[in-house]
């Protein structure tokens, strides 16, 4: 099986040669075949190209443009597979055996394309070499074969685009009416989603790329083409490219965490579908709802997943949620409070709704106004009008999270919006967006307490509020509310033991235990808590009932049983004394449980001074605890 390198070229002719070189070098021989067409070169590229003995070429005396060029190469080719390859590429080890991989492995997939170190639609990654002989030490522990990396995806960036040649065949050539170039490889890529085909991503796979190295040796000119394709785009497709191809990863991070195993997805303003897509490659058992209004969108949406035109439809059929999610569309709800009151009759009772909407009082929002430009549509409330909003659809606000993003040359024009603000509060100005999750008002007290437990920063503020309940009360909540609730109780129980709260440790490990009592983590935390209270024969008999103990385990169940007679502390028991000392639990009697150990040989200074680097983040606090030992070499200064 041959694949077809089609390559277009316009002068350039340095980068050229390391793309043709780099396929020679990187590529298995007699698996390919390299397709040069020439758009109008007169740097003596077209001299170069006509010595090379291993290349078909193709000369044009003008410029036909990026879509045409490609469709003479499709013309010429031969090759069971068709590779689209911009010229200011540099392959590199295993790449098209990796891309063919991915391409072979599934009759659905239609095309593939790698990763970058510059590209857009996120298909770039960071990379840390500066040279390219350190580019290719990179790519070649890259480009290590890992179907798990394959990821589906809208449209792939053609500046290398693997495709089958049965679906060109099938969907036709590429649209020259995008001549000279942009836009065309989004158009094609939906045209094969449309057709049926997949796309995939492959992460598994990098090559080097300069990056539209032609286009933009006249940055204006390459600006307003960019525009005027976008609008031959938006007349074709009836949508505008960059928001319903979009991908709100920020907002997918976030919520992700918060998923139970196999959940049921909705989102408001699906667009094509990019985000849910991204969703259905990292959470496959999900179940995936949207609504747009869009048909054309709609259409290729439904590809790969249900998809209706209003959320009406979804409460006339009864269906309910996990979670929820507006991406940027508040804006487009004609009475926003009104429809998230009847949106959350679609939530389960413990189901959240995460948004992610620009802020109005964004200052470049305001530079614009102040301009006489007009704003962002999408950026049509703020902080307070948002959480007003879901108060009156009755939501509870369990995390608002503001993303900043100010360049330190515009410092100076936030300050001067800060002065001149109502509020004075630079984070107002400077947030250019925001992520809620919200859930629905419970008739739980302290369910948005229970919410917050992950939020470390507010760790102790929750635990001291949670303090006016019931232990059982709150261990039954969270056996009921949480996808993993064991977890949870575990976490509880951990928390309550290091911030002091200990009659509230036994009441959360029991209850995991009655829920999973082979799970690993709640026998082991049962048996340390106990021995550390004295119940020395409680935690063996917990430790005794587990059929297989891993060494954590067993180390701790021969600490208890005295099976290695050493009167030396363990790690453990000191890290358990470090522990209380950097949350500041009886910190100085722990501290002197420490000097005594020292003065009694049960401890080395050594010893403990490796367990404060371990486990505290102020090592320098906890050494001036321990004062009346004089360090002389660098254990003294951390």
């Amino acid at each position: 099986m041959k694949t077809s390198i089609i390559i277009l070229v316009r002068n350039q002719l340095d980068y050229t040669k390391q793309c043709i070189e780099s396929i020679r070098q990187f590529t298995r021989p007699g698996t390919y075949e390299i397709i040069v067409v020439d758009n109008g070169s007169d740097d003596g590229t077209s001299s170069w190209l006509a010595e090379q003995q291993d290349l078909v070429n193709i000369r044009n005396e003008f410029n036909a443009g990026f879509p045409a060029g490609c469709n003479q190469g499709i013309a010429r080719s031969t090759g069971q597979y068709i590779l689209l390859l911009n010229n200011d590429t540099i392959v590199t080890r295993n790449w098209l055996d990796n891309l063919l991989n991915c391409l072979e492995s599934d009759e659905t997939i239609g095309a593939v394309g790698p990763v970058t170190n510059n590209c857009s639609y996120y298909q770039a990654i960071s990379v840390n070499y500066s040279t390219l002989a350190e580019m290719h030490a990179f790519a070649e522990h890259f480009n290590r074969p890992d179907p798990r990396k394959w990821e589906e995806r809208l449209k792939l960036v053609g500046f290398c685009m693997l495709i089958k040649r049965s679906v060109i065949e099938k969907i036709g050539l590429l649209d020259e009416w995008f001549t000279p170039g942009n836009y065309e490889d989004d158009d094609l890529s939906l045209r094969m989603v449309e057709a049926g085909f997949r796309l995939m991503l492959c992460r598994d796979t990098f090559i080097h790329h300069y990056g539209s190295v032609s286009f933009k040796e006249n940055a204006p000119e390459y600006l307003q083409l960019l525009t005027l394709n976008e609008q031959k785009f938006q007349e074709k497709w009836s949508f505008q490219p960059i928001n319903y191809l979009r991908i709100d990863y920020e907002l997918a991070d976030r919520f992700v965490r918060q998923l139970p195993a196999q959940p049921r997805l909705l989102q408001i303003g699906t667009g094509c579908g990019g985000t849910m897509l991204w969703l259905k490659n990292i959470v496959p058992r999900a179940m995936l709802y949207g609504v747009e209004r869009n048909p054309r969108a709609r259409q290729i949406a439904s590809k790969f997943m249900y998809m209706y035109d209003h959320w009406d439809r979804l409460l006339a059929e009864g269906l309910s949620f996990d979670a929820i999610f507006i991406s940027h569309f508040l804006h487009e709800m004609s009475d926003p409070a009104d429809q998230l009151a009847r949106i959350k009759a679609l939530l389960k009772p413990d189901g959240s709704l995460f948004i992610s909407a620009l802020n109005s009082l964004y200052y470049q929002n305001i530079v614009r106004l102040v301009q006489g430009l007009p704003t962002i549509p999408e950026a049509r409330y703020h902080a307070a009008e948002l959480s007003a909003m879901l108060a009156e659809a009755g939501f509870d606000i369990i995390a608002n999270e503001a993303k900043a993003e100010v360049p330190d040359a515009h410092r100076s024009i936030v300050d001067m919006v800060c002065i001149l603000g109502k509020s004075g509060e630079e984070k107002i100005y400077e947030s250019k967006s925001y992520f809620i999750h919200a859930r629905p008002q419970s008739s739980l007290p302290f369910a948005s307490l229970l919410e917050r437990l992950d939020d470390r920063p507010d760790l102790p503020e929750v635990l001291d509020a949670l303090m006016a309940y019931d232990a059982d009360e709150i261990a039954d909540a969270i056996a009921e509310r949480f996808p993993r609730p064991v977890e949870k109780l575990n976490w509880m129980a951990i928390a309550c033991f290091q911030y002091g709260q200990d009659d509230r440790v036994l009441p959360f490990l029991n209850r995991g235990y009655e829920l999973d009592p082979i799970d690993r983590d709640t026998v082991y935390n049962l048996a340390y808590v106990l021995h550390q209270w004295g119940h020395r024969d409680l935690a063996l008999q917990y430790l005794e009932k587990t059929a297989v103990r891993d060494e954590e385990m067993e180390a701790l169940y021969r600490e208890i049983a005295g099976i290695h007679h050493d009167a030396s502390l363990s790690d453990r028991q000191l890290t358990y004394w470090i522990r209380r000392m950097e949350y500041g639990i009886d910190a100085e009697a722990s501290a002197a449980e420490l000097r005594r150990a020292i003065m009694e040989d049960a401890a080395t200074f050594e010893k403990i001074l490796d367990v404060i680097k371990r486990e505290s983040s102020n090592p320098n606090r906890l050494l001036e605890m321990l004062q009346g030992f004089h360090i002389d070499q660098d254990g003294a200064n951390l």
